[in-house]
């Protein structure tokens, strides 16, 4: 079972569904808790998402005042009593709001047991099919006439072509070279490859498992973890793991739980 409280006023309007994207694939063993600004007012579309199309269970917190950070301090408050009320060790913060890794970190570091996660929202949106090609026409060339014949090859160009030509197009029995195996990145100098530990393993199962990557390829992550030496390096190297989208929605928490590594190597 996990426990979602998202932040609606940080995520209203945003092109997710206010971070609700993906509340209709929850279960019935869920629970979502919906935090609105004194000021928010929920769509009916949205509405009609979270209390008709979703199983899991949906509550709605509005906030009786507007100040600075007068959500975030509930949400958190929020968090605080459920963990110390129930059961459940796995908790999801809804929010584009970093200030919120305050709130991870400690959890982290106190009750490693737990799983704490800020994240943009619910669940990663449901990649598209890949788009069909269309089939390519072939040309049509003209019909040879009677008597006319078709010309064949050059003969005299090819007694003419110099060896080296022949040398780059291949070996010496003329058939094509393979190309060479990619060269992996070297990892930084000078660092500490400490293994991460399984704090950060259980926040990273828990990035890749929202953004439905299979956890066979979470190896590559650590990997890039222990070979780079500080976040710049790091960002770099994550950058061929991922396509363009996933990157972008990934490097936010993948940097943000790299530093978190890199403080205890």
């Amino acid at each position: 079972m996990a426990i979602y409280l998202v932040d609606y006023e940080n995520r209203s309007g945003k092109s997710t569904a206010n971070g609700l994207n993906g509340i209709e694939r929850l279960t019935n063993n869920d629970s979502v808790t919906v935090f609105l600004g004194k000021s928010n007012v929920v769509p009916a579309e949205i509405l009609d998402r979270c209390v008709n199309r979703s199983k899991a269970r949906v509550t709605f917190h509005k906030c009786r005042k507007s100040a600075r950070n007068y959500l975030d301090f509930q949400l958190v408050t929020h968090l605080g009593f459920l963990a110390a009320t129930r059961e459940e060790r796995e908790y999801h913060i809804v929010s584009d709001d970093k200030g919120y890794y305050a709130a991870v970190d400690y959890w982290l570091a106190e009750h490693p047991d737990y799983t704490i996660i800020r994240q943009p929202f619910i669940l990663a949106p449901e990649p598209e099919p890949p788009a069909k090609k269309p089939k390519a026409s072939k040309p049509k060339g003209k019909k040879a006439k009677k008597g006319e014949g078709t010309a064949g090859p050059d003969t005299r160009a090819e007694a003419a072509a110099p060896a080296e030509d022949m040398q780059s197009t291949g070996g010496a029995n003329g058939l094509p070279e393979p190309d060479p195996l990619p060269v992996p990145t070297p990892p930084d100098q000078k660092i500490n490859k400490l293994d991460p530990p399984e704090s950060i393993r259980k926040v990273a199962r828990t990035i890749y498992k929202q953004e439905g990557i299979k956890l066979g390829y979470i190896s590559q992550l650590y990997d890039e973890m222990r070979a780079s030496a500080h976040a710049k390096s790091f960002s770099s190297r994550i950058a061929s793991l991922y396509e363009p989208d996933r990157l972008a929605r990934l490097r936010p928490d993948l940097l943000a739980l790299f530093d978190r590594y890199a403080s205890m190597r």
